[in-house]
């Protein structure tokens, strides 16, 4: 009887073993990501070096403090004095993002085809939003009581008091910071990759997603604006070129370069483009 009854449990447990390996194969192991830990509040308040606080639709905002900052490359680097300012610690999320849509203050983004099970499903909801159109994020940030970034406050965030052009040392890339040359064959979790977070504490400024900013792209060699928001955003309604900052999961090391600028159309949304959100202080 014991025998039997021990044959029996046997059995169950391989079935459920082969049934396991045959959803694991077949619907998660081809998309890794599902697999990934989704950011906390607590986890990524732990790596923030100044104050932060809780934003809007489950954002944490860091805090990033007055002072100077180096800005732009050589040989156009500046030093600019930057007003205090608030920023979300890592790009919008899909969940994030839905939450405006359903109060009715944010659009559909353009997710299209196989891409829009991104934006539907919930197994998704911890990845960056994208196919966002830069004045589609403006209007999201607005909606949160704040604005994109300007180019000039998304480098002081992301490079510190201390000017980084990488969060790691020489050009060979670390996939443990930064998710580029599609080492992880797609986008990650915003958050996911907490040894990536910079001196203030912000995270995923190197790849995953190009971010949108508040400037207008006028050439890759000029200074970096400096000014209020409101001066820098100009032409709001046209369909101009606006630079993305941190480059991509799909771009190698020295589009990830915090000093680097990519730029598109502001109404050209794709699937390595997303955002994050600055707070006037």
């Amino acid at each position: 009887m014991k025998k039997w009854i021990g044959l029996t449990f046997s059995g169950i447990f391989f079935i459920i073993l082969v049934f396991s390996w045959f959803l694991f194969s077949k619907y998660i192991r081809p998309n890794h990501y599902q697999l990934l830990r989704p950011y906390t509040f607590r986890s990524g308040a732990a790596l923030v070096t100044t104050e932060y606080r809780p934003g809007k639709n489950g954002s944490l905002q860091i805090f990033i403090p007055a002072g100077e900052a180096i800005l732009g490359k050589e040989p156009y680097q500046t030093t600019e004095y930057i007003e205090s300012f608030w920023i979300d610690q890592k790009p919008v999320t899909i969940h994030e993002y839905k939450e405006c849509f359903s109060q009715g203050a944010c659009r559909w983004p353009h997710y299209h085809d196989d891409y829009s099970k991104y934006f539907q499903k919930s197994i998704y909801q911890w990845l960056p939003v994208t196919f966002v159109s830069w004045l589609e994020a403006e209007e999201y940030c607005e909606q949160a009581g704040g604005h994109l970034p300007t180019e000039a406050q998304w480098e002081k965030a992301a490079r510190g008091p201390d000017g980084l052009v990488l969060l790691w040392e020489g050009e060979n890339q670390d996939y443990q910071m930064a998710n580029l040359d599609n080492f992880y064959s797609f986008l990650t979790p915003a958050g996911w990759l907490p040894k990536g977070a910079g001196p203030y504490g912000l995270l995923d400024t190197a790849g995953n997603v190009r971010e949108w900013v508040i400037d207008a792209w006028i050439t890759d060699q000029s200074p970096v604006q400096s000014g209020h928001w409101t001066e820098i955003i100009r032409n709001r309604s046209e369909n101009i070129s606006r630079i993305l900052k941190g480059g991509s999961y799909l771009d190698d090391v020295a589009h990830v370069r915090f000093n680097y600028r990519d730029s598109h159309e502001a109404n050209s949304p794709g699937i390595n483009r997303g955002f994050r959100c600055a707070y006037e202080y």
